[in-house]
């Protein structure tokens, strides 16, 4: 009876789930919804682990020698990691070997579990670093308070931007119709109407959204919306310089993820800009392998598993 790896990269706009072979090939994966339990609710949160995990692992429960679960609020509340456990179990009859907050996952896939720093700049923002036995995050305070640098941030202070266009107090520029079309809003009070309409538990996936009309708008040279990338830029590479001072590093490695610094070449390059003009010998690099894959690298750590380049190049061709 073969056995296999399970792991699940959830975050704040979607959840991947895959299968994997101890010998590194992708047999299933499987798409759902958010699972942040702070922001999306237990029940959406259940709805979508079930959609994922739930889906590539029915009938095969007791084959699943280890399984990964990176999540958005682990080690945001009292007991997450137990409480999220007991959640998964109740709704898709496995306990998972490992919850951990998502970060750690891209951190694993970032670098192959090497020392160094992972940001992820998605929906929201995040940075993790780790040496040894020492580990640290930075940022990733949420919504509310935090983000900064994030598409959620970048489509916020989009939407800020556009009330002062509307208002007079900014001048008019293409950002606010890109964003008036977007809504299909002709009066400002349909601005209003949007987003206070907006789904609570969806509201902060709707806003993040907005961010690729900020990126549109600035690729058309908009003064205001490429000033708010500049400003993402900088935040994030506040990330990274607060987590170099705090570690040390013998040399600098930072992989990074997400949609902000993977399509958003604007913002990518201010960033890399600034963290190299800061730090002269940083190895700046996309993720070797997704967040969901690093699951499966932190798996097969634990086992054991000498994860060697035949099976990194066998989890990229088969994912």
């Amino acid at each position: 009876m073969e056995e296999y790896l399970l792991s699940v990269d959830g975050g704040g706009t979607k959840t991947i789930a895959v299968l994997s072979t101890l010998k590194g090939e992708i047999i299933a994966s499987s798409t759902a919804g958010p699972v942040n339990i702070l922001e999306n609710g237990e029940d959406l949160f259940r709805r979508n682990i079930q959609k994922s995990a739930g889906k590539i692992v029915e009938g095969l429960e007791k084959q699943i020698h280890f399984s990964c679960f990176g999540l958005p609020a682990v080690g945001e509340f009292e007991n997450s990691e137990t409480v999220l456990s007991d959640i998964i179990e109740d709704t898709i009859g496995i306990r998972p070997s490992l919850v951990v907050n998502d970060v750690v996952i891209g951190w694993a896939g970032g670098s192959l579990g090497r020392d160094s720093i992972h940001l992820v700049a998605g929906t929201g923002t995040i940075a993790y670093a780790k040496k040894g036995e020492t580990e640290i995050r930075v940022s990733g305070w949420g919504s509310l308070i935090g983000d900064e640098g994030s598409a959620y941030y970048i489509g916020l202070e989009g939407l800020r931007e556009v009330t002062k266009q509307l208002d007079g107090r900014s001048k008019r520029t293409i950002l606010t119709d890109f964003v008036m079309n977007h809504i299909n809003a002709k009066e400002p009070h349909q601005l209003i109407e949007w987003v206070y309409g907006l789904d609570e538990k969806l509201r902060r996936t709707e806003i993040a959204g907005l961010a690729i009309l900020v990126y549109k708008a600035a690729k058309q040279s908009d003064k205001k919306a490429t000033e708010i990338l500049t400003k993402a830029a900088y935040e994030l590479f506040e990330c990274v310089e607060a987590a170099v001072n705090i570690m040390s590093f013998k040399k600098n490695v930072v992989s990074y993820s997400g949609s902000v610094l993977e399509k958003n070449e604007i913002v990518y390059n201010l960033f890399e800009g600034l963290v190299k003009e800061r730090f002269v010998d940083v190895d700046i690099h996309k993720a070797i392998l997704p967040p969901v894959l690093g699951g499966i690298i932190l798996g097969m750590k634990d086992l054991g598993i000498e994860v060697n380049d035949e099976i990194v190049e066998r989890l990229k061709n088969s994912f």
